[in-house]
Formats: C-alpha cells, structure tokens, sequence
C-alpha cells in the first residue's frame, strides 16, 4: 500500500517508472506497505530514495533503471546521490532490473544519438519515442561506469526483457523477501558429492536452530536432473542473502568439531550457547564429521575411477599418432585435478582445480590431450557432462571471471540448463547470467556476448 509511512511501519522500496501488479499485490496481500519513487527527478529525491532504503524499517527494495537514468549517473551533479543509493542498496536485500537493450552495444555508438522528428500526435510515433528513450543503448561511458559500479558495489543485477519477465522477477523477489530466505543452491545430480551436500546442508540447517537459535524452514524441490535447496528464517538477515548467518562461521566449525574438539567448544561458548549444551553439540557434531569425510573420500574415489576409465576410452580415440600418458601417470594427474576432501563445504562446490599441469606430469603433451583430460575432469567434477557448446562457454567465463559469485552463478546456469526447472527460477537464473555476461564482455573482445544471451533466452523461451 502506497502512502506516508508511519515511523515503526514495516515497508519496501519500489523505484522506477514501471511498477509491476503482481509485486505490488502481494506486498498488499500481506499488509506491507510500499514506497513509491522515481529516478527521472532530481538528485534530492536521489538522496530521499537512498535514505528511504537504508531506513531500519525498510525490508527490501527494486530498482529499475532506465537509459536516461545511466546518463544522469555519469553526470558530476548526480555523482554523490548515485553514491549515496548503491551504498543504501548493498546493506538491503535488494533486485536492481535493467532491460537488456539499456546495456547492449549500439550498432551506430560512434555516431552519437539521431535526431529523429516525432509526430506528437500520433499515438504510436509517442509510444516509440517512450521505449527509444528508457531503452535504447546508453551511451558507452555511462553503461561502462554504471556496470563498474555494479561490480564495486557487489549490487545484484538482473537483465529483462519483456514486461511479462519483469513481472515475473519482481513477484518472486517479494515473495523471497517476504520469507526471509538466506539461502538458496541448485545441486545437479551428476556432480561429484550431490548426496554429501544434501547431508552437509542438513547440518547448516541443525547448526543454525541450536547454536544460532533460528527457527529455520527448508524448502526447494527436486527434478530428474538436480535438487534445489531453499532456507528461511524467521528473522529478516542484514544485507543481502549469502554468508548471511555466518556460513563460513559454520564452515570453520565443523572442520573444528573434527580436527580440534576443544576449539570448538570455546566457539560455541564464545557464541553464547550454554555451557550445559556444548558437550552434547561437539559429540554430535563430531560424529557428523567423521561420518561426512568418510563418505566424501568414499564418493571421490569413486569418481576417481569412473573419471579414468572414461579418459582411457576418450584419449584411445585420439589415434596412436598421439603421445598419451601412461595409466599410472594419468590416475596422477586426474588425482590432482579433482578436488579433495579436506575441506568440507567443497560439497556444495566441487569445483575442479585450476587447469595446469600437475608438476608430477614431466611429459609434455599435445594441446588435444590436455584438453581432453581437463574437460573430462571438469565436466565429471561439476555435472555438466550433457552441456552444450555455448553453455560450457558460460561455465568457462564464471570460471574465469566469476570469483566471489562463481558459486552462485555456476548453480543458476545449472539450474537453466535442467528442463523440469521451475520457470520463475529459469527466468531469474538466466536474468542473472545475462547480467554477468554484459559486465564480462566489456574486459574480453572474444566473448560473442550477444549470442551467448540469445542462447539463454532460447532457453527460457523468450527468444
């Protein structure tokens, strides 16, 4: 409900020229008030939206930005209200909507805008002029500072299309918002330790009810191909969802609770758990860990194996022209490849090390060898055995340039990639990868960034 907020009243944040119906009405079904405002103003009202989100009572907000808005951003009269507003937006749980034509690359950008003369009475000629000027391409410098700051802010950008997609996104972050959730993994399958995540994730759930005494909810669902996994709380996180409630506080407890019992006692004491519970928390722990790495070590030989045998054929393949390793130094080099068990949480991961050639490996090989060995590797590790050609290229730009949203990406291109995926959930893996995409075309020339987007939207079925 749109109006003057009483102080102590709970509301959310809509800005920008389109407010969708279906955000809107489940703000109203659940008797949240909204907060209405616009970026084509002036940069006081900047300054009273970015103070309007970083209030405490503020539960969320969306953003949608415009063409015109990005040439305001570039401006030096806008410059500190533009700050103010993305560092109001990186202590909020936040959406921040561009329609994927504002960051695309015009065809005519050395050229400068066209003049073009507007019948101002004929409806559509007006209609047209509306869409050209929030829609059309900002200029380069504006799209290059806006996506900079982007990724400065670590702000969460989503790319639209269609007013229906926009719909679609906004609704489902409300409903996030409104629930609270702080945490949310799509797990394929066929990646090395799909079962042990499930167990690990039922341990941050544990971990969070008794030592950190939320009432925790977990949601998701599965397909033939991947399980998502969904946490809510009770009480609404700080900021932005991801180590929210402290997972790399978990993380370093349960390598503790298996390595240094004692250690972990002083953590829980020093989190305020009651002295009479710790000794009950570090046994059951414990007894999880030692269980979890068995089955981890368990889970990874095997892998070891079925990784092997599929190379020998693959690499046989190749022709006896080829110098192939033997099968003592291949086992070697897959087993520094594949990641190991040590750390814990490197279930919800898996990522495969880094592709270098072992120092063990003293013979050089063909590029078609490594090659073949790598891809093997990382296709067994992740599950991305069945990818494409132009979803494998994705995968290799998150590995390149994804760092601290590699996790996160790497799930929503799974994710999309898994047709019996719910649709919402496509819509907004693919709006994010979208949006990954046009901040990494700009820092490599090679990547064909409007083909790779057209691919996602063939995906969700936009194109």
């Amino acid at each position: 409900m749109e109006r003057e907020v009483a102080p102590g009243s709970k509301f959310f944040v809509i800005v920008g020229s389109y407010r969708t119906d279906a955000a809107t009405s489940r703000l109203k079904a659940t008797g949240i008030y909204y907060v209405a405002k616009s970026l084509d103003s002036k940069p006081a009202n900047w300054t009273k939206t970015a103070e309007y989100i970083a209030s405490p009572d503020a539960t969320g907000a969306i953003i949608k930005v415009t063409s015109r808005n990005l040439a305001s951003m570039r401006t030096s009269r806008y410059a500190e209200a533009t700050e103010r507003l993305f560092e109001a937006l990186t202590k909020k749980r936040h959406l921040l909507l561009v329609h994927e034509d504002v960051l695309s690359a015009g065809e005519d950008e050395e050229k400068g805008p066209a003049q073009i003369e507007i019948d101002w009475d004929d409806p559509e000629a007006v209609e047209a002029e509306y869409r050209r000027s929030f829609f059309a391409p900002a200029a380069p410098e504006a799209r290059e500072l806006f996506l900079t700051a982007v990724e400065q802010y670590g702000l969460n950008l989503m790319l639209y299309k269609t007013n229906a997609e926009l719909s679609v996104l906004t609704s489902t972050f409300v409903e996030q918002s409104e629930n609270n959730l702080i945490f949310r993994l799509y797990v394929p399958s066929s990646r090395l330790w799909a079962q042990e995540a499930d167990k690990l994730l039922g341990l941050f759930r544990d971990w969070l009810s008794r030592v950190k005494g939320e009432r925790v909810r977990q949601d998701g669902y599965h397909t033939g191909h991947g399980q998502v996994f969904e946490f809510y709380v009770d009480s609404p996180p700080d900021g932005e969802s991801g180590s929210f409630l402290g997972f790399e506080d978990f993380s370093q407890f349960l390598e503790l609770c298996g390595d240094d019992p004692q250690a972990a006692a002083l953590m829980l004491r020093d989190a305020g758990t009651s002295a009479a519970a710790v000794p009950d928390l570090i046994r059951r722990f414990s007894k999880e860990v030692t269980r979890l790495r068995r089955d981890l070590r368990h889970e990874r030989e095997a892998k070891l194996l079925s990784i092997r045998h599929r190379l020998e054929n693959e690499l046989s393949e190749l022709g006896e022209e080829e110098q192939l390793p033997s099968t003592a130094e291949l086992a070697t080099w897959v087993e520094e490849l594949v990641p190991d068990e040590r750390a814990l949480t490197s279930a919800l991961t898996a990522e495969a090390v880094a592709p270098e050639r072992p120092q063990s490996v003293t013979i050089v090989y063909k590029p078609q060898v490594i090659s073949t060995v790598h891809g093997v590797v990382t296709q067994e590790v992740q599950g991305s055995v069945n990818f494409g050609p132009d979803a494998r290229q994705i995968l290799e730009l998150i590995e390149r340039f994804g760092e601290r949203e590699r996790a996160e990406l790497t799930s929503s291109l799974h994710e999309l990639e898994d047709p019996d995926s719910q649709r919402s959930s496509r819509l907004a893996a693919a709006g994010r990868m979208k949006a990954f995409l046009a901040r990494v075309g700009r820092k490599a020339e090679e990547i064909g960034t409007p083909l790779l987007i057209k691919y996602l939207e063939q995906k969700t079925g936009l194109a």
